[in-house]
């Protein structure tokens, strides 16, 4: 799940295998890294189009984003997108999910039917494609590539075919995300112009994901924090925030109390204040707030950023 750009969202998914020598298959499924990837093959094209034609596109943006007036007066015809993040928690919450294909890898020559000629059939799917291919298909698989048929292609006499099949499916797997991610990154920057996250706090997020042995994250809100799943199935929430958005905190402590040490750890971006989904931090007496710090690790990009994890169940 390594990216200098992250999806809004990432969870298991299938990767499928067609070529008509099932002895190949095996060898495939044999070399292939699978991580939190599942498979499927099939060993006859038509089995393999049909099974993909009914599989139905699932995207969580349109249950994620609500059209309201723009608040622009010079701009009283357009329309701008509410987020409502809850959508996509529930979304890589569902097991079923899995299922859904992020990449298919097939052969060119098949008794039939070509696997440009499927691709095509396909093209209207939002997985990707690679194509593996004899050193004759050559030039039929650079023009298909340039037609946007199939995303990748490989040699299937490459010396390090297994290890550059492995690299491209995760690739790919990432460009699907992001693909699908598109409508909610977009009306995140509509409101957070920093997003998406530099690179630098993406490689942070990363070493998270790995650390906790997470397989399934989602944006949380417009800043960019993610609600993350391990193998086990135990949820983290993992805050990013800028120093501005502690100013509301430090104004309400600041006209609340005169604990100058509570102060000092906001200003000083040492911890990051954690109140729920709701943020509903007014209705906390400010004697009670340490127990809703958490500690902030600053990550220095061109801006700066702070990070913390809690360690507990969202609900």
């Amino acid at each position: 799940m390594a990216s200098q750009s992250l999806p809004c969202f990432y969870h298991p998914s299938t990767v499928i295998y067609l070529d008509d020598n099932p002895r190949f298959i095996d060898e495939l499924l044999f070399n292939i890294e699978l991580g939190v990837s599942h498979s499927k093959t099939f060993t006859h094209p038509q089995e393999a189009l049909k099974a993909l034609q009914k599989e139905e596109v699932i995207n969580p943006a349109a249950k994620c984003l609500i059209s309201k007036p723009d608040t622009d007066a010079h701009k009283p015809s357009e329309f701008s997108q509410a987020i409502q993040f809850a959508p996509l928690v529930s979304y890589i919450e569902n097991k079923e999910n899995e299922n859904l294909t992020s990449v298919f890898v097939l052969d060119y020559a098949m008794p039939g039917m070509t696997g440009v000629e499927l691709c095509q059939k396909l093209k209207s799917k939002p997985f990707k494609k690679i194509l593996i291919t004899g050193q004759a298909d050559y030039d039929i698989a650079v023009d298909a590539f340039n037609k946007g048929i199939i995303n990748r292609f490989i040699m299937k006499n490459d010396k390090d075919f297994f290890a550059k099949l492995n690299q491209m499916i995760g690739e790919l797997q990432q460009e699907y995300f992001l693909d699908l991610s598109l409508a909610i990154t977009e009306s995140i920057k509509h409101t957070n112009s920093a997003y998406p996250l530099p690179s630098t706090v993406n490689a942070r997020v990363d070493m998270e994901l790995k650390r906790l042995n997470c397989i399934s994250y989602c944006v949380l809100d417009g800043t960019g924090s993610l609600c993350l799943i391990d193998r086990e199935g135990r949820q983290y929430l993992l805050l990013i925030r800028t120093p501005a958005d502690l100013q509301h905190y430090i104004d309400a402590l600041s006209a609340d109390t005169k604990d100058s040490d509570l102060l000092h750890q906001l200003q000083s971006n040492e911890v990051i204040p954690y109140f729920g989904q709701d943020d509903d931090f007014w209705t906390v007496k400010t004697d009670d707030w340490p127990q809703y710090f958490y500690p902030a690790t600053i990550i220095q990009a061109e801006n700066t950023y702070l990070m913390t994890l809690v360690e507990k169940k969202i609900v």
